[in-house]
């Protein structure tokens, strides 16, 4: 494949979606953004926030910044080579999404999804172009982790997997290529920690804080698992746990009880103010 940068099309300004829209337009991609609201001021947030953290130069915002064209038009992205979608963890919401896609793009188009738990088949499927179906699965931040987890489902086409590969490494991400299955990989790992971790939580063995400063001096991790969980959101750990249920019917995918609590409570994390962690202090 030629080093040509493909233009892309990224769908939703969520948490995953904003490092997404980053990763891809820092690195000289032309990236469509499309969000549900005029007034969804998030991807500006997220820069002004990475300015403020000292990773990002405000002369690098303006060069980013004409990269990207932000629209609520779901039909701008028609032209796109790429498209990711990150909408909510709902494989109905996905498949009527891809099926509205399936109208607006040329066959050659390859539909990607950042899920971190729905199986790639199950919304290839229903599309009439299974072959051109991937899933590519971000670590969050995005902008920071290097990972990028590419799950190849049955139908897909050789042709789409190398492709994937190629535009990841142009934004100096490392792919690795895994076989569709609940879960994959990366979720499976992490969803176990954090249920484990909140249940240790719940059980008064210790404060969140101590649970996660046990987890990275002494597993050697980034982020220890509460905080993590509150930074992806706990609705999202949630909805992943149930998912891994679902499939295996195992019992050490049962979602901690407190978390779903918490999560029918509205204590979502960072995008609520309130997780394992108070924010709003």
């Amino acid at each position: 494949m030629s080093q040509q940068k493909e233009k892309i099309g990224v769908i939703g300004h969520g948490l995953m979606g904003r490092g997404i829209i980053h990763s891809y337009a820092e690195n000289g991609f032309e990236v469509v953004a499309v969000k549900r609201r005029d007034n969804d001021t998030r991807l500006e947030d997220h820069f002004r926030h990475e300015i403020k953290k000292g990773r990002l130069e405000e002369e690098q915002y303006t060069t980013i910044k004409k990269q990207i064209t932000s629209t609520t038009d779901l039909s701008a992205i028609a032209d796109c080579q790429l498209i990711i979608e990150n909408i909510s963890e709902n494989v109905a919401e996905k498949v009527a999404l891809f099926d509205t896609l399936e109208n607006l793009c040329p066959p050659e188009t390859i539909f990607a999804t950042n899920t971190s738990s729905i199986p790639i088949g199950k919304m290839a499927k229903k599309t009439k172009r299974p072959e051109k179906v991937i899933g590519l699965h971000y670590m969050s931040p995005v902008q920071v982790m290097d990972l990028v987890e590419i799950v190849k489902g049955l139908e897909t086409s050789k042709e789409t997997l190398d492709t994937c590969i190629a535009i990841n490494k142009q934004i100096n991400k490392v792919p690795v290529v895994v076989k569709d299955f609940p879960g994959f990989v990366a979720s499976r790992l992490v969803s176990t920690l954090v249920n484990e971790a909140s249940f240790i939580y719940m059980q008064g063995v210790a404060e969140a804080e101590a649970i996660d400063e046990i987890a990275k001096l002494g597993m050697n991790l980034p982020v220890g698992p509460l905080k993590l969980a509150d930074l992806v959101g706990l609705d999202t750990a949630l909805y992943t746990l149930d998912s891994l249920f679902e499939n295996f019917k195992d019992p050490k995918y049962r979602a901690n009880p407190l978390l779903r609590t918490m999560v029918e409570s509205g204590h979502l994390g960072r995008k609520t103010g309130k997780g394992f962690y108070d924010y709003n202090k």
